[in-house]
């Protein structure tokens, strides 16, 4: 299923922006309970492998195993893309629980041949923050991978902006709550346990919340005009100082 992508400029609500462009392209309900039902079985096995966000000392794609034996998969933004992609479309889910988490892309270039929101000209930010200040991977317990990889790859906490703005929307707190109230009636209890276990003892606030004002512009690229004949940059006179300069010799 294509995915549609965002205009190159946009002024007005979230909520519009949300209902025009960014509905259309999250997968079902459906789809993303059958996924949660799948992860969290795949979590609940003997030795799952642990799809996360990596952190410093440790090398995408490699496996490692924690001082209690958990094995971990560190990995970039690819697996966000690349489930995304899997529950937009139409493809069977696989119940081969191993393979399906255990072959995840873990790196940008590993789903460049994938339609993915990223190519679509979408940012995929983030309800709740894949990392932390806790990058001591080798002292993470069982119960704290198993919510990394909630909040790394799960549907419910990632959300669409425009790649033009998205350093500056997707961390906004205005538009992460707008969204999270969004989502909790989108996704109904799936996004409510999701929340509970990707963010223990956090408190919610109830009742509406504000609709954000968004200004978004098309990003313009220009190139540096090249030098015309017979002219000199600044560093011409140094290049032409080595290339005179006499050979050594042997």
């Amino acid at each position: 299923m294509t995915i549609a992508p965002p205009p190159s400029q946009f002024d007005g609500r979230f909520s519009e922006f949300y209902e025009r462009f960014v509905e259309p392209n999250l997968p079902s309900a459906d789809r993303v309970q059958a996924f949660d039902s799948l992860l969290r079985r795949h979590l609940s096995d003997n030795d799952p492998v642990h799809v996360v966000r990596f952190v410093r000392g440790q090398t995408r794609g490699t496996v490692y195993r924690s001082r209690q034996g958990w094995r971990i998969l560190p990995t970039d933004n690819a697996p966000v893309w690349w489930t995304h992609a899997l529950l937009h479309s139409e493809t069977a889910l696989s119940e081969d629980k191993a393979a399906l988490f255990g072959t995840m892309p873990h790196h940008f270039f590993k789903v460049a041949r994938f339609q993915t929101l990223n190519r679509a000209g979408y940012h995929a930010a983030h309800i709740l923050s894949a990392k932390n200040r806790d990058t001591d991977w080798a002292s993470w317990t069982r119960a704290e991978l198993g919510r990394r990889m909630l909040v790394n790859i799960h549907p419910c906490n990632v959300f669409l902006v425009a790649k033009p703005e998205w350093r500056r929307n997707g961390g906004r707190s205005d538009i992460i709550a707008w969204v999270t109230r969004a989502y909790l009636r989108r996704y109904g209890a799936t996004m409510e346990r999701f929340l509970a276990d990707g963010d223990p003892g956090a408190s919610r606030k109830n009742g509406p919340t504000d609709d954000p004002f968004i200004v978004m512009r098309e990003i313009q690229t220009t190139r540096r005009p090249r030098p015309k004949p017979g002219l000199c940059h600044r560093r011409c006179g140094r290049i032409r100082q080595s290339r005179n300069r006499p050979a050594l010799v042997q």
